[in-house]
C-alpha cells in the first residue's frame, strides 16, 4: 500500500524550484556511512563535490527555521508514524491523532488511543479497543456490514460469465469458419460413437493434468509440463465449444447452417452457466463430451485418410 503525503507523486529524488525561488535538491543527496558506502567512491568521478554533513539537523518551515515547539511536535509525530508503520507490519493499528474522515481496517487488531479523534466511521474486521477519552463521531461498523461481500461475489460471477460467454462465442464461430468440416465430423462422432466419445472425454479431462504433473516431476520435461498446464484451460474451452455445437446439432439438424446450430447450443449451455453449482456441473460435462467428440473425430479422420479411394468400375469392351 502506498501513501502520498504531499501534493506530488514521486520518491526521494526531487528538485524543488518553488520554495526558495531557485532549484535545490530535497532528496537523494545524502550518502550515509561514507566509509563503507561504495557510492562515496563514485562521487568524485562524476565531478561532484562531497561535503561532510553538519553535526546537527535543523527543520525549516518555508523560509524560516522551525521553532522549538514545532520541532518537538515534528519529532513526536515522527515517532508516532514509525510506530504506526511497525504496528501495521505486525497486523496492528493504533490511532492516536485526529482523522477527519472514516477509518477502515481490513485486518488486524485496532486500538483507538485516549485523546484520538475520528471524524467519520470506524470500520474494522475485529472488535476494536477504544480507550476512554477517544472520540468517534460516526458509527462503529464491521467490514462485512459496510462492504457487502455477497454483492461483490455476485458481480464478479456475472463479469466472469459475460467474459467467458463472449470468448466461447468468438472461439466457436472462428473454428467453424476456418474448419467447416468440423461440423460434420462432430455430428458423425456423436451419432456413431457416443459411448466412446464420453469415455475418451473423461480420460482426456482427468488424465491431461496428471500427465502435466508427471512431466513436472521429470526434470528434463519441466518446460513441457508447464506448457501443458498453461494450455489446459484453452483445451477444456475448445472441448466446451465442441460440446455446445453437438448440443446445438441435436436441436438444429443438418443441413441447416452450422453457425446457427452452434449459436443454439452455445445459448443453452451459457444459460445453464448462470445457475450456481449447476453451471459448473454443466461446464464439466459439456467439456468432457466435447473433448471426447474431438478425439473420436480426429481418429476417424485419420482412418478415413488412410483408406485408399475405391477405384472406378472398369468400362466394358463393347461400350
Amino acid at each position: 500500500m502506498l501513501f502520498e503525503a504531499t501534493d506530488r507523486v514521486g520518491g526521494r529524488c526531487f528538485t524543488d524550484t518553488r520554495t526558495f525561488g531557485i532549484p535545490y535538491d530535497r532528496g537523494a543527496h545524502w550518502i550515509h556511512m561514507p566509509d563503507v558506502n561504495p557510492l562515496a567512491k563514485l562521487v568524485p568521478k562524476t565531478g561532484l563535490d562531497l561535503y561532510a554533513a553538519p553535526p546537527g539537523q535543523r527543520l525549516r518551515i518555508g523560509l524560516r527555521h522551525a521553532r522549538e515547539g514545532e520541532m518537538e511536535d515534528f519529532l513526536a509525530n515522527l515517532v508516532r508514524c514509525n510506530r504506526a508503520i511497525y504496528n501495521a507490519a505486525r497486523g496492528r493499528t493504533d490511532i492516536s491523532g485526529h482523522v477527519a474522515g472514516d477509518v477502515v481496517v481490513f485486518n488486524g487488531a485496532v486500538t483507538v488511543r485516549s485523546g484520538a479523534q475520528i471524524g467519520g466511521d470506524l470500520v474494522t474486521t475485529d472488535t476494536p479497543t477504544v480507550e476512554q477519552g477517544a472520540t468517534i463521531t460516526g458509527q462503529r461498523q464491521r467490514v462485512a456490514t459496510r462492504f457487502n461481500t455477497g454483492d461483490v461475489g455476485f458481480a464478479s460471477r456475472i463479469a466472469w460469465w459475460i467474459g467467458y460467454s463472449v470468448s466461447t462465442l468468438v472461439l466457436g464461430l472462428f473454428l467453424l469458419l476456418v474448419a467447416p468440416a468440423l461440423d460434420g465430423a462432430i455430428v458423425r462422432a456423436f451419432r456413431q460413437r457416443t459411448g466412446a466419445s464420453i469415455g475418451l472425454g473423461v480420460a482426456a479431462f482427468f488424465l491431461l493434468p496428471l500427465v502435466a504433473i508427471l512431466f513436472l516431476v521429470v526434470v528434463i520435461a519441466i518446460p513441457l509440463g508447464l506448457f501443458l498446464l498453461l494450455a489446459l484451460a484453452f483445451l477444456y474451452t475448445i472441448g466446451y465449444v465442441a460440446g455446445a455445437h453437438a448440443i446445438g446439432r441435436m436441436v438444429v439438424k443438418q443441413p441447416t447452417s452450422r453457425f446457427l446450430a452452434f449459436l443454439v447450443g452455445w445459448l443453452i449451455v451459457r444459460v445453464l452457466g448462470l445457475v450456481p453449482v449447476l453451471g459448473g456441473i454443466a461446464w464439466t460435462l459439456v467439456s468432457i463430451f466435447g473433448l471426447g467428440l474431438l478425439w473420436v473425430a480426429s481418429r476417424r479422420s485419420g482412418i478415413e485418410d488412410a483408406i485408399p479411394p475405391t477405384p472406378p468400375a472398369p468400362v466394358g469392351a463393347g461400350t
